[in-house]
């Protein structure tokens, strides 16, 4: 799959639709076939990674590094709402180190993501 690059004007860290084979995918979902990796989502949008680097930082005032971290960690944090282990999530958000995914979590929202895990648990949503 090829997704050829069209700059966008509209500023948002929720990046607009870009066209894949005629169909509009987001950039999230790009993310997702990329496996977070900056490298593997500008192939697939079939430019280099300077870029796409240029139009992140243009477009939405981030770099594309930052951006793909605080939404694999926010897709990891939806994974836990939802009962997922902590290791099932890491591991399928493609982290290498289940420490460095805590640590990454920890970072992001102030607490473990095992802690995390066990306060949203059904049973204490509703205490």
């Amino acid at each position: 799959m090829k997704v050829f690059f069209q700059p966008l004007n509209q500023r948002a860290l929720s990046a607009p639709a870009t066209p894949l084979e005629s169909s509009a995918v987001k950039w999230e979902d790009l993310a997702r076939q990329a496996r977070f990796r900056a490298t593997d989502l500008a192939q697939l949008c079939g430019i280099s990674l300077r870029t796409l680097q240029r139009h992140f930082k243009r477009e939405y005032r981030t770099t594309v590094s930052d951006w793909l971290s605080a939404f694999r960690l926010e897709q990891a944090r939806l994974e836990l709402l939802h009962g997922e282990g902590v290791k099932q999530v890491a591991y399928g958000l493609g982290y290498k180190q289940l420490s460095h995914f805590s640590r990454a979590f920890k970072e992001r929202y102030g607490i473990p993501p095992s802690l995390f895990s066990r306060q949203t648990e059904p049973a204490n949503l509703a205490n």
